[in-house]
């Protein structure tokens, strides 16, 4: 389950509650986010975080030891990730 021989890559474009913040809180399942689901996948690495509110990508990048994003466009082409969860409010 690896990819040429390296881990996958992912990526989540929004960071609130589903894209990372419900795991700031010790008594979730560290499954509860997507940015916690490609942390915890010893197959998978969490390589960006986005969000159009900077304070926010940048919480939730320090949270997750990654690089935060306001721009997703830029992001994808930097990081050429094999996945990406668009965990952002529909309409949005």
């Amino acid at each position: 389950m690896v990819h040429n021989g390296q881990p996958y890559t992912a990526v989540v474009i929004g960071c609130g509650f589903i894209g990372s913040r419900f795991n700031e809180a010790p008594s979730f399942d560290p499954r509860h986010t997507h940015a916690a689901s490609y942390k915890a996948h010893e197959k998978t690495e969490l390589v960006g975080v986005c969000d159009s509110d900077p304070a926010r990508a940048k919480h939730a990048a320090a949270h997750w030891g990654v690089k935060p994003y306001r721009n997703a466009a830029a992001m994808l082409q930097q990081t050429q990730p094999t996945f990406v969860s668009i965990a952002s409010p529909a309409g949005s």
